[in-house]
């Protein structure tokens, strides 16, 4: 067993090398073995595939690709056809809903599938490398997965890549994952998350949590419950690993150091149903691209992302701080397909990123362009200098017709019950720190074309009524959109909050200024 840990760290070893010096080598080898497998396609011969030598040559070949570009060939492929996308058969679908709560179907190949296994395991064995601390690989580990369960259509299993991922996972990485297959099953997702929280409090030595950054609060929530304490450091002393995925978790880390009574490091990975495409190797902000692992990456600039004709660029040819939209080419057969996410590169020697925000996502009344991005940063720094514990939290604009006859942002907040807030203050500096943030947004309030925000406190859990009440599947891969250009989940929140008694205090909606 020694020597197969030694064999893998010194495999993930001279990978990371790979990746810090030379990132270029492994996109031009993924590409040309995208382009010969690609040729023996039904999409390879319709986008004249046998005509590609160059990455210019593919992107004059091959249009830009979205979830409804490619549902036709995932038409043909359930109906049993070969060599649709990518030669053979997939070995199973994975489906998942993200932000959108739409069903979407992913396919996944024998090499699509390595891709998705590699980038897991690696991320348990880069952490000694980089941290030069003790090793996790004996740990006990929280792994907030989808479900492990496959449903069938037409032969073809279906399921949620996370949950089927977790499967695979060699189990000499880890002592122990919790919780058990069977407890993902549970419909209930509040009793889910109990018996998980039941399950995570037996288990020994629990070090390492991997999870959406909201998911892990409202577990910890359960931990509290269940072991009737409000500080869990005597329960996981040694938990001092967050492995964070889907939304940025700095707004959530102290409530989370709260509830866990100490400090934890904290570790961001970048992955989807798609592919897994980087990992946070420093403590500073920025994942490393997996430039070697399957995926062959390009950018367009986000200003010209609806253009007839957008710029797109390989890796070795992005800038720093500039906004992109991400593209996408896999070993599961697909092909410059928009995953819908904006990125940044933070640093390009070596290639590292942050995630910006999502293509849909963005909140833009007269012209302010407020993205997740900005939502997210203005939280954390709002969080951090008012010490308070933001649970959840989602931007909307405001109704068409209001009582200041003006428009403005209305920022819905969840905070445990018993932390008491200065909810003026608040609003105050959740608008100083967004005008500091964005440029269009300290225009329009300085003309006063935009009115100060709002900001409307929720009750623990209305975020999870939310998901249950409106997602057609609930579980711990779901996330709250960071800001809307609608009201929709604003107007579902108000609603739940005006008829259903959650305490004896009337609804607090505090407008400053």
């Amino acid at each position: 067993m020694k020597f197969i840990h030694a064999l893998r760290y010194a495999q993930i070893k001279r990978k990371y090398k790979k990746l810090i010096n030379d990132p270029i080598s492994g996109q031009d080898k993924v590409f040309k073995t995208l382009i010969k497998s690609g040729k023996k396609t039904q999409f390879g011969q319709q986008h004249h595939f046998s005509k590609i030598h160059t990455v210019k040559d593919f992107q004059s070949y091959v249009p830009i690709q979205t979830n409804e570009t490619v549902a036709p060939y995932m038409g043909r492929i359930v109906e049993g056809e070969a060599d649709v996308l990518w030669p053979g058969k997939p070995r199973y679908f994975a489906c998942t809903s993200g932000t959108t709560g739409e069903i979407k179907y992913v396919p996944v190949t024998r090499e699509s599938q390595g891709n998705q296994l590699l980038g897991s395991m690696q991320m348990a064995h880069l952490y000694p490398l980089i941290s030069q601390k003790k090793s996790l690989v004996h740990a006990n580990c929280i792994a907030l997965t989808g479900s492990c369960k496959t449903d069938s259509i037409n032969g073809f299993p279906i399921g949620r890549l996370s949950g089927l991922t977790r499967k695979l996972v060699p189990k000499r990485l880890f002592a122990g994952i919790v919780p058990a297959e069977d407890t993902l099953d549970i419909p209930n997702h509040e009793e889910m998350m109990l018996q998980i929280a039941r399950e995570a409090i037996d288990a020994e030595d629990i070090r390492v949590i991997v999870g959406f950054p909201s998911w892990v609060v409202v577990l910890l929530q359960a931990c509290q419950e269940v072991s009737g304490s409000e500080c869990l450091n005597a329960i996981f002393p040694n938990l001092d690993t967050f492995y964070s995925t889907g939304t940025s978790y700095q707004a959530y880390l102290p409530a989370i150091e709260n509830m866990l009574g100490h400090k934890v490091n904290v570790r961001e990975f970048y992955g989807s149903s798609e592919a897994f495409f980087a990992v946070q190797d420093l403590h500073q902000d920025g994942m490393l691209i997996d430039s070697h692992n399957g995926v062959f990456f390009e950018f367009i600039p986000l200003n010209e992302f609806h253009s007839e004709n957008p710029t797109s660029f390989s890796l070795k040819e992005v800038e720093l701080d500039k906004a992109y939209v991400m593209l996408i080419s896999t070993f599961s057969g697909l092909y410059r397909y928009c995953v819908g996410d904006i990125v940044r590169f933070v640093s390009i020697n070596p290639y590292r990123i942050v995630v910006s925000g999502r293509m849909q996502h963005e909140l833009n009344i007269m012209g302010e362009h407020i993205r997740s991005e900005h939502a997210e940063l203005v939280m954390s720094e709002v969080a951090k200098k008012m010490n308070i514990s933001v649970r959840e939290f989602t931007v909307a604009p405001s109704p068409i017709v209001n009582d200041t006859k003006l428009f403005y942002h209305q920022w819905f907040i969840e905070l445990p019950d018993n932390e008491q807030v200065d909810e003026s203050l608040l609003t105050r500096e959740l608008d100083e720190a967004l005008k500091s943030q964005c440029a269009f947004y300290q225009a329009f309030r300085s003309k006063e074309e935009l009115s100060i925000p709002i900001v409307t406190r929720l009750k623990e859990r209305s975020f999870c009524q939310y998901l249950s009440e409106n997602k057609k599947q609930v579980d711990s891969q779901q996330k709250i959109p960071r800001v809307s250009n609608n009201r929709d989940i604003a107007n579902f929140l108000l609603d739940h909050m005006v008829s259903t008694e959650l305490s004896p205090d009337p609804v607090e909606v505090c407008e400053a200024g």
